[in-house]
């Protein structure tokens, strides 16, 4: 059984802490590994990449923790509108070519500009997207990722609207599909050879809970 946690709604102060956790939980997803093949230099440049998408969602959308800080979870809300240049600047992509490299981000452009594409013919309408569900890798295993979406996923019940999220990671497969989400992409991105999975959960107005399970149903990151 999950323990019990507390989730809270993150603090800008938060953001680069934030970071460091989705740094730490993805650390050997196969996207990261793509981006920064150094293992060395791997770690310190996802936690920049992190932070600027940690503080895109935080401005533009809703990040979640647990009072510990074991997890993270950042959202995209159904109304978050478009992703203009002023607002990638705000929360500081511009900075990011001088800090981790062009490549790296020539490499994430084209690869979601794939993954992208599948992701809005599977849900066109609106709809809450979780960017990122991360946990500490000294905390996996507890339930806590459980936890954290379960917070997500009621807020987008009582709106109405449906949630939706890539993994690139196959053993987050039955994890998903335990928390009542439909498998509805799954394809490989030609160029980095990665699988991805696309999952969609429609509102339940009885804020539908997972079975519970046994803590190694945490996923590692997403």
């Amino acid at each position: 059984m999950p323990e019990s946690s507390q989730v809270v709604a993150l603090e800008a102060y938060e953001i680069e802490r934030a970071a460091g956790v989705l740094a730490s939980a993805f650390e050997a997803d196969p996207l990261t590994v793509y981006l920064f093949p150094d293992g060395a230099e791997r770690h310190h440049k996802a936690e920049l990449m992190f932070t600027a998408l940690a503080r895109y969602d935080f401005l533009f959308g809703h990040v979640d923790r647990l009072d510990g800080f074991e997890a993270v979870a950042t959202w995209l809300a159904p109304d978050h509108g478009a992703e203009t240049p002023e607002r990638l600047s705000e929360a500081g992509f511009t900075d990011l070519p001088e800090q981790v490299g062009n490549p790296p981000l020539e490499r994430l452009a084209a690869f979601y500009a794939i993954v992208e594409e599948a992701h809005q013919h599977a849900v066109p309408e609106p709809h809450w997207y979780l960017r990122l569900l991360g946990v500490d890798p000294p905390a996996q295993g507890r339930g806590l990722g459980g936890t954290l979406l379960q917070e997500g996923l009621s807020r987008a019940d009582r709106g109405g609207h449906p949630c939706f999220l890539e993994t690139f990671q196959e053993r987050n497969v039955p994890f998903y599909l335990r928390h009542g989400f439909q498998l509805v992409i799954d394809k490989i991105e030609p160029t980095s050879a990665i699988r991805y999975w696309g999952f969609l959960r429609r509102p339940s107005s009885s804020s539908r809970r997972a079975t519970p399970g046994r803590s190694h149903a945490d996923p590692a990151s997403r």
